[in-house]
């Protein structure tokens, strides 16, 4: 009989029945630690499928976690009711779910749960349940660290003993009640089940450094049980300086400069520290001072130049220091190095140094390994091109280049070319598909990025919620651990000004969308509340709305609009007017210069006036026959094959006006934003904010009416706002409880 499985480390037997084997999913997986920090769920067997032919097991999923395949041991005679056994799933084993309830064991393939301690029997109790504690918990204590500002999420788990429903309240006191935020405060577990317990424990910027103490209290009942937390605080390293000085020649005559290499390196967490640094040169022999000079340079990590100093000619042959200290604040760092002054004529000093350097011999040695090197080379060329996954007949003339109205959005695969897009090109409009998960928001967030950094205003409308994270720079490691590739550094990740608008009504109005296309700036409209028809609707009053302007004609790209996920729109997934709207917009918005970026699941399915006036087309990966076949029609055998075959990131890119016409492949550089999208929480804060400003500029008419001045009342609104959009809602509420107080006070 086939293995399933190797089993872990202290397991003795492999899986031998693949007709108990069934798919779980983690309630709460952390990518970051590669761990599962909830509990795992069985999905009951009308969602998966085994194949015991194949000797596999499949399924659907409809959430984006942590999934594993692991026994479901019906008929063991225990009752598994944290891993989903119960009457209903596994009567053979739970029967009348009172008597054969055991501890949960791990699963023999996945990391463990946080084990949940055990409940004693005992002949007490409500109702006969047989346990001591009605509700047992997976953490005896809460521990955290933060530095202030830094917020975490927490959780962990609540088992009901009883075969009762057990209503249960949660709170927290003593020092850390306004550290600890709960999800939920009120509970209600459902008879030997589970229940986990979220909460996001933040320090406040101005937190002070020390350790907080209180508890978390469970109530249920008359009965209580309580966890206690300790939140430290510290601040955050002390910065660290350093400094380096080496002569790039050994000798100089006197009377010449001497030539120096300067190394001077922040160490510490400070981003940019303006240090100064004295260059002193004294004779080793009396310690006389012969040359002194100072200067002050801008640091961030390393600051690296040539630097030289005039030796007077009346100098002494002899053994020189020069020694290099850097300071600021309190904090300095030196360095010494030497050098000897002659006074022979440089005829024989620079003769002396040809015969004597090693670098002479090194290069007459070189020139054999230098032709054999480059023979090698071009072989290991010819091979590589060979071999080249993605790369097709390519002109890099035949790209664009760099300049003030071009972007950069990554490199060309399997090169260190960098990659660049027309500006003037997308407003031909462009159009961006691929599965879930190939990349296409990332490649068109990467334009946007790029387009936000040349001072494009553009909007947004956004059903996922995923472009909220603008307004933070990025932290994902993933990520950061692309930067390098791309020539960025952690310290490129940025934040761009960002307004986030919730729409939940399909007869939402805007008035004129022109005050939202504000310069360098993005307007993310969030409409995920939309579905259906509704969105179909939104999505027609919108366009409609942009037809009503008067627009200017533009010979160059000034504005952007992208729709993501717009094949919601196609008609055979229910769309109408708002696919409609899409396609007089394609054949218009080019004339004022409005550039449409559209992000998709699929390419094949959009037609007529919309393929007809996109001009840039980025494939990304997927199965979908329709795009396959597509790209087999119109490139070839060589590319579809491909098409399936993409790395995350990676684009097919054919655009007229690129490499004669030819299809490209570009990897898209990673996000300088956050991928992570705003909490429900932040983007509540933010409509509540929008309506608080509403509000304000109404009641500023009216007193403008009343010829009032309002000119500094507008100042410290226009604050609020700018705060609002760089994500510093608690900033922006204070700016805008002045601004009340200041109207009400008139």
């Amino acid at each position: 009989e086939p293995v399933i499985s190797s089993p872990p480390d202290g397991v003795d037997a492999p899986y031998r029945d693949e007709t108990i084997i069934g798919m779980y999913r983690c309630l709460n997986w952390s990518f970051f630690d590669r761990n599962c920090l909830g509990t795992w769920e069985r999905v009951w067997d009308n969602l998966t499928y085994t194949d015991l032919n194949q000797h596999t097991i499949s399924m659907n999923t409809s959430s984006f976690s942590a999934y594993a395949a692991a026994e479901y041991a019906c008929g063991n005679g225990i009752c598994e009711a944290i891993y989903g056994e119960g009457c209903a799933e596994c009567a053979e084993d739970c029967g009348e779910c009172a008597t054969n309830v055991t501890e949960p064991q791990p699963f023999p393939t996945i990391p463990p749960i946080p084990a949940i301690p055990p409940s004693a029997p005992t002949t007490g109790g409500d109702g006969g349940e047989g346990v001591v504690e009605p509700l047992t918990m997976s953490a005896n204590s809460i521990s955290v660290e933060l530095h202030p500002g830094e917020c975490i999420n927490y959780t962990f788990s609540i088992l009901n003993n009883r075969v009762s429903t057990v209503n249960a309240s949660i709170i927290v006191q003593g020092q850390v009640w306004h550290f600890v935020k709960l999800e939920e405060t009120q509970l209600s577990i459902p008879q030997k089940s589970v229940e986990n317990v979220r909460m996001n424990i933040c320090a406040d910027t101005t937190t002070q450094a020390g350790i907080y103490t209180g508890e978390l209290v469970v109530i249920y009942g008359n009965d209580t049980n309580k966890i206690p937390i300790t939140v430290k605080v510290t601040l955050e390293r002390e910065r660290l300086l350093d400094v380096k000085v080496e002569p790039i020649t050994p000798t100089v005559q006197a009377g010449e400069n001497f030539k120096f290499q300067i190394s001077v390196y922040n160490l510490g967490t400070t981003k940019k520290v303006d240090a100064t640094t004295r260059y002193s040169i004294k004779s080793v022999d009396t310690d006389r001072l012969i040359a002194e000079r100072e200067e002050t340079m801008a640091i961030e990590t390393t600051f690296s130049e040539q630097r030289q100093i005039k030796i007077p000619e009346n100098t002494a042959e002899g053994k020189y220091t020069i020694e290099a200290i850097a300071y600021y604040d309190n904090l300095t760092a030196s360095s010494l190095a030497t050098f000897d002054v002659v006074v022979q004529p440089l005829v024989l000093i620079l003769f002396w140094r040809v015969v004597t350097s090693i670098w002479t011999y090194l290069i007459i040695a070189m020139i054999p390994i230098a032709y054999y090197g480059y023979k090698y080379w071009q072989k290991r060329k010819k091979a590589k091109v060979a071999k080249a996954r993605y790369i097709f007949p390519v002109d890099m003339k035949k790209l664009p280049k760099p300049g003030d109205r071009t972007v950069k959005v990554g490199i060309i695969a399997e090169t260190q070319q960098p990659a660049y897009f027309d500006m003037e090109q997308l407003k031909m409009h462009l159009i961006a598909a691929g599965a879930t998960g190939s990349g296409k928001s990332v490649s068109c967030q990467v334009i946007v990025e790029e387009l936000l950094k040349k001072n494009i205003a553009v909007i947004a409308f956004d059903p996922t919620l995923q472009w909220t994270g603008f307004s933070r720079g990025c932290t994902d490691k993933h990520m950061l651990d692309l930067y390098p590739k791309f020539g960025l550094k952690p310290e490129d990740s940025r934040q761009f000004k960002t307004d986030v608008i919730v729409v939940d009504d399909p007869e939402y109005k805007i008035d004129d969308i022109r005050k939202y296309f504000r310069p360098g700036e993005l307007v993310v409209f969030c409409i995920n509340k939309l579905k259906g028809a509704d969105l179909d609707k939104f999505v027609r009053n919108t366009m409609n709305s942009m037809f009503e302007i008067a627009w200017p004609e533009e010979t160059k790209t000034k504005y952007c609009v992208l729709y993501d996920e717009v094949h919601r729109l196609l008609p055979k997934y229910g769309g109408a007017g708002g696919y409609v709207a899409l396609e007089r917009g394609a054949r218009e918005f080019r004339k004022w210069g409005i550039a449409l970026m559209l992000a998709s699941q699929v390419l094949s399915d959009f037609r007529g006036a919309i393929r007809a006036n996109i001009a840039t087309e980025i494939q990304l990966r997927t199965k979908y026959t329709g795009d396959i076949r597509r790209v087999k029609m119109k490139y070839g055998t060589n590319y579809s094959r491909t098409i399936p075959k993409l790395t995350i990131g990676t684009g097919l890119v054919q655009n007229a006006e690129y490499n004669e016409g030819k299809p490209y492949f570009v990897n898209f550089r990673p996000l300088l934003h956050d991928t992570h999208r705003l909490s429900d929480d932040e983007i509540a804060e933010h409509q509540k904010l929008n309506d608080r400003i509403d509000a304000i500029n109404t009641k500023i008419d009216e007193l403008k009416k009343r010829k009032i001045a309002v000119k500094d009342i507008q100042t410290e609104l226009e604050l609020a706002v700018d705060k609002k959009k760089e994500g510093k809602l608690k900033m922006a509420s204070t700016y805008l409880d002045s601004v009340e107080n200041r109207i009400k006070n008139i």
